[in-house]
């Protein structure tokens, strides 16, 4: 992949030696565990700094614990998590590079949270409660949080800090205003409420200003956000693969799934609003999260063989993810190809569906037969007025050629 690519040089610019220098110290010299709260705007290098505090604070202590907020760019699951990790060796590389099982995990599933952002404080707020104990340990705790800096991604900044109690606030500060959250004060604190807990945020913590330099923005980008999923999510899949033997392995498609009754679990879908009727065939052929949901929330049933449903999504603890292979309607069953170990297999009661999608390279390249299943020639596709489609039409309009000096849409009409 980086055959022809020069090595990436890893730089500092700006103050990140010595904000780094000073959480170090804070772990050191302090009796009490410290949390570091990472904030900014989109692209101002808040995951890579929440990597160099990780790795220093490795110096400092044999282990670190890591809340992920960031439902979008997730560092160590797929996307549409919010996780909290212990990590004991370094992080070096891409999210990609160092796919790993969580300490807690909660399956949100949107990769933004406006959708539901009270639903994505209760998440926030269940995985940190895993944390409660390593705290009195004095395990130290990075949070990296989202890069909404305007409305309500302020109101959720707010809620994450009443609900994490950062020790220290390190902010990026970047040239452009429009990247820049207000600053994160006692001040900003008083004066804004959040989404669920609107009283002051008790939060008498450092805060550190970190510049966001101009060459960490101007390098190329090789990757989009959505690349980033699907390698992630490619990546994690991967540890079924097995090239220990022969050097290769067998495709996803060709690899034995675990089966699972329709009466063994609940089903929800996340992102939308779908008629229970229909839950079965939207579960098909997609990704899942793998959960283990209070069954006093499913919905009864008369059909003890159907799965049991739910109001609202769940918050509750994932185990890890899967693909629905196939459903079969006769045997009543579940087909899943899923990295998740066995004995968490056996705690599963709900699969949950959300926006993560099975990477178009995984369908388009499987092993069998013509036609390829699920997969449609672009000929055969329904022509759908979307966004994406209003585009491409604008690009492939010619350009018009103006006669008597003005279009038909300025030209008065005649009375």
């Amino acid at each position: 992949m980086y055959a022809d690519a020069p090595l990436p040089v890893c730089s500092f610019g700006g103050n990140w030696l010595s904000v780094i220098a000073e959480t170090s110290r804070a772990i050191n010299l302090t009796g009490t565990a410290q949390v570091f709260l990472v904030c900014g705007g989109r692209n101002v290098g808040k995951s890579t700094m929440a990597r160099h505090l990780i790795n220093s604070a490795l110096s400092e202590c044999k282990r670190v614990a890591y809340l992920e907020c960031d439902i979008g760019q997730t560092e160590f699951t797929p996307s549409g998590c919010i996780s909290l990790h212990i990590v004991t060796t370094p992080v070096i590389g891409p999210p990609f590079t160092h796919q790993r099982k969580p300490y807690r995990m909660c399956y949100y599933g949107h990769i933004a949270a406006q959708e539901d952002p009270v639903h994505y404080v209760a998440c926030v707020k269940y995985v940190y409660q895993a944390y409660v104990k390593l705290r009195r340990d004095r395990v130290p705790l990075i949070v990296n949080t989202m890069g909404w800096n305007r409305g309500m991604g302020l109101n959720l900044l707010v809620d994450v800090i009443n609900i994490t109690q950062p020790t220290h606030v390190v902010q990026f500060v970047h040239s452009s205003p429009n990247k820049n959250l207000p600053l994160v004060n006692e001040e900003f604190l008083s004066c804004t409420p959040g989404m669920v807990y609107e009283q002051r945020a008790l939060s008498n913590h450092r805060h550190l200003l970190v510049e966001s330099y101009e060459e960490y923005h101007q390098r190329k980008k090789q990757y989009k956000p959505e690349d980033h999923r699907h390698l992630s999510f490619l990546a994690y899949m991967g540890k079924m693969l097995d090239f220990t033997v022969t050097g290769k392995s067998l495709p996803l498609e060709a690899l034995q799934p675990y089966s699972l009754p329709w009466s063994a679990v609940g089903i929800h879908v996340s992102h939308a609003v779908i008629p229970n009727s229909l839950a079965l065939l939207s579960l098909n052929a997609s990704v899942v999260a793998l959960c283990a949901a209070d069954p006093k929330e499913m919905l009864s049933s008369e059909d003890e063989t159907l799965p049991r449903f739910f109001h609202s999504t769940p918050v509750c603890k994932c185990f890890g993810f899967g693909i629905v292979r196939g459903i079969d309607p006769v045997q009543k069953v579940f087909y899943i190809l899923t990295p998740v170990p066995f004995a968490d297999l056996g705690k599963v009661n709900t699969l949950l569906k959300g926006v993560l999608e099975i990477p178009s390279c995984i369908m388009t390249t499987q092993k069998c037969q013509q036609p390829l299943p699920y997969v449609m020639e672009a000929r055969h596709i329904p022509r759908v007025l979307g966004k994406e489609s209003v585009k491409r039409s604008f690009k492939a309009r010619p350009k018009y050629k103006r006669q008597g000096g003005a279009r038909p849409s300025q030209r008065k009409r005649q009375p």
